[in-house]
């Protein structure tokens, strides 16, 4: 349960390879209260590079994209025995599939694909309770869960085409019902997509870009996240225009990590992680390392409290983790 509007588990997606060509995936959540870490019912990720993403509404959680049909036939090869021996009834994904984390037990269902054709739409984002899916091509879907039905969405007049390729991320932005989409050249900048309107508007266009770090919180502030930044994080105010200094409370430094992850848990508390195997002896797991920086707002600086690094060792090891999300 959440308290005080602050997630308290990360959902991970993870990634594993059989003899180089079978791309499968596994499910697990953390809980960032007591450091239990729950395996969810077992589906089959398929496709070539597992490109999908994995987005929230309520407590419901969505998978989406990747080309996997029900008989395996993109796979090149059926996963071992020993990957699926004590599974129970597991399911094939298709395009989409979702799970309600409150009746887990209950499995993974299947969606409708966008177009009825499963495709790669690595980057979704949810937002008023709908899913925008983007992938390479000059149009978007979006799904509404309640009618179980896809829409079309176009982009603005001026890009042309959705040029969104899989390190991309389209950012949703809660706080002011908008999501925000960078175009890259001839554009290159953002365009602010208002859904309530079906209103495109030109946005901020001198943020750097960084696939996969950064995101915006509380009330339109952006986070980037630079390793090699001597503060961490860049933040940029998308309502007043300006950026904020960042301070710490003690001297911080970063230098001995490079996050792969950021996410917002809610109360002013973002996170970094990153996976790393282990190797040798008994050990043959992934661990992932966590790291929560709670931030104070004044009119021209972000303050920001850190907490000690945390350890969360998953019972096997995995070949890469494909994305985390607060739940």
């Amino acid at each position: 349960m959440e308290k005080s509007g602050e997630k308290e588990k990360i959902m991970v997606h993870t990634i594993n390879v059989e003899e180089r060509r079978f791309v499968y995936g596994e499910f697990l959540t953390i809980n960032l209260s007591n450091g239990e870490i729950e395996e969810l019912p077992y589906v089959l990720i398929g496709g070539d590079h597992g490109l999908n993403a994995m987005v929230s509404i309520g407590s419901i959680v969505y998978v989406v994209g990747g080309l996997e049909l029900e008989d395996g036939k993109k796979a090149s090869i059926k996963p071992s025995n020993s990957r699926v021996n004590n599974k129970k009834e597991f399911l094939y994904h298709h395009g989409m599939s979702f799970i309600d984390l409150n009746s887990s037990n209950s499995g993974w269902k299947s969606a409708p694909c966008y177009r009825d054709t499963p495709d790669y739409y690595s980057t979704s984002v949810s937002l008023g309770g709908k899913i925008y899916s983007f992938g390479g091509s000059d149009y978007a879907g979006i799904f509404d869960p309640v009618v179980q039905n896809w829409e079309t969405l176009l982009p603005p007049p001026e890009a042309g085409l959705f040029d969104i390729d899989t390190l991309t991320e389209v950012i949703a932005d809660p706080d002011n019902n908008r999501l925000l989409v960078f175009f890259p050249d001839p554009i290159c900048g953002y365009f602010a997509y208002y859904p309530d309107e079906n209103r495109w508007e030109r946005d901020v266009n001198s943020l750097p870009w960084s696939p996969k770090h950064i995101l915006v919180a509380d009330g339109g502030l952006f986070f980037i996240y630079v390793p090699k930044f001597p503060n961490v994080f860049k933040v940029y105010d998308s309502v007043a225009h300006q950026w904020l200094n960042v301070e710490f409370t003690v001297p911080f430094s970063m230098w001995r990590y490079k996050f792969e992850a950021m996410v917002y848990l809610g109360n002013h508390l973002i996170c970094l992680l990153a996976d790393f195997p282990t190797h040798g002896g008994d050990k043959n797991i992934t661990n992932v390392f966590l790291c929560k920086f709670r931030f104070v707002r004044s009119p021209t600086h972000l303050i920001f409290t850190v907490f000690p690094i945390e350890t969360y060792p998953l019972k096997s090891r995995c070949t890469s983790i494909a994305s985390y999300l607060p739940i």
